[in-house]
């Protein structure tokens, strides 16, 4: 009776009775497959064509291996084809170029391996996921199940809506962004893009009406420090958006060098600013 093979790795099953005084090789052998299918190291070059992992019954080949190096620079979307069998691969894509590299079988669904970035990829004999990503890059989560074994609950996520309330136990900070008056009296503006930040800051060069935010979130909260220059005197008109206590827009501080803060919440059903004026800070 000949040797048959297993399904998944292709390893040798020998028959009883069969290889006689030489069935320890075989199982040697066998052994430092299953080593490969364990911890096995291939490494690929890729460029515009797409790759086919090789296959061996019994014998060293590149689909067994477990981790994955695939280096080269990509001048075309490249198809890593790996077996329709059901394994794990660990996958490092360090290419270049502005391409993907995807893994997939023959006929099942692909998986995107970003650039930069080291994943599991699952075949389940068709189709190919990836679970549990580990980045070697910084790059937006924008699936739970993506962020290892953080549980969910833990980590403040993209999609708005959600019901947990996000606890922080440091710092919360955003960059300031500094505005800047377009064009001349009376014809002035200052324009703010509310995605930019929650922080801004405006240097009082002439008079000048502060536009309607655009970009914004509801509920959004934006802070403006505004400086006179050194002749001071300027003016600060503002948007229809902008709604102030009492009805009345508030007047900046006209001293030379002299600083105001402005405070706004943004509220989306009405479609207005709510805010109000901090004067003269000294």
């Amino acid at each position: 009776m000949a040797s048959t093979f297993s399904d998944q790795l292709r390893l040798e099953k020998q028959a009883d009775g069969e290889n006689e005084n030489t069935w320890g090789q075989i199982a040697n052998k066998q052994l430092e497959l299953l080593e490969d299918a364990i911890s096995g190291r291939l490494a690929l070059v890729a460029a515009g064509s797409d790759i086919t992992l090789g296959t061996a019954n019994g014998d060293f080949d590149q689909a067994r291996n477990m981790f994955i190096d695939v280096t080269g620079a990509l001048t075309a979307n490249v198809n890593v084809i790996i077996p329709p069998q059901p394994k794990m691969y660990l996958v490092n894509n360090a290419t270049t170029g502005a391409y993907a590299l995807n893994f997939k079988t023959s006929a099942g669904l692909a998986v995107e391996v970003p650039q930069g970035e080291i994943q599991v990829v699952v075949c389940d004999g068709t189709d190919c996921g990836i679970v549990n990503g580990v980045p070697t890059s910084i790059a937006e989560a924008t699936n739970a199940l993506q962020l290892g074994s953080v549980p969910a609950a833990l980590y403040a996520r993209k999609d708005r809506g959600t019901p947990s309330d996000q606890v922080f136990t440091k710092a919360q900070a955003v960059a300031r962004v500094n505005l800047s008056i377009v064009g001349v009296p009376p014809a002035a503006t200052v324009d703010v893009d509310a995605s930019l930040s929650n922080a801004f800051r405006l240097v009082m060069t002439a008079n000048a009406t502060l536009q309607n935010p655009t970009n914004p979130y509801d509920g959004q909260t934006i802070r403006i420090v505004v400086k006179q220059n050194g002749s001071g005197n300027n003016t600060l008109s503002y948007g229809s958006a902008y709604k102030f206590p009492g009805g009345s827009p508030p007047a900046l501080s006209t001293g030379a060098n002299q600083i105001d803060y402005l405070a706004f919440e943004y509220s989306g059903a009405d479609g207005f600013w709510i805010g109000n004026l901090l004067k003269d800070l000294s």
